[in-house]
């Protein structure tokens, strides 16, 4: 998939498939759903993805860190769910 293509993605539904990166979903710029549960992540930054509106990374026991745009609006939001052993942070 190129840039250009990921752009028009608003949704997507990737879980159980046993990915360990998601490096890249950056370019997802449209993106508003994202369910990525049940996989083998160890990081992951959806920092760009500010239109984010679901977002689903529980399951994930490796997952430590979730780097985000703004914690406070990450931890307040409903509609995302990540494992209790997991951290909104902002990243650099």
């Amino acid at each position: 998939m190129n840039i250009n293509d990921a752009k028009g993605v608003g949704n997507l539904f990737i879980f159980s498939r046993n990915i360990k990166s998601l490096v890249g979903i950056d370019a997802f710029a449209d993106l508003k759903q994202l369910i990525c549960a049940e996989n083998k992540l160890t990081n992951l930054d959806i920092s760009k993805n500010v239109g984010l509106k679901e977002f689903d990374c529980s399951f994930n026991s490796n997952l430590k860190t979730i780097c985000v745009a703004d914690v406070a609006k990450a931890n307040a939001n409903t509609n995302w769910e990540k494992d209790p052993t997991a951290t909104y942070e902002v990243c650099k």
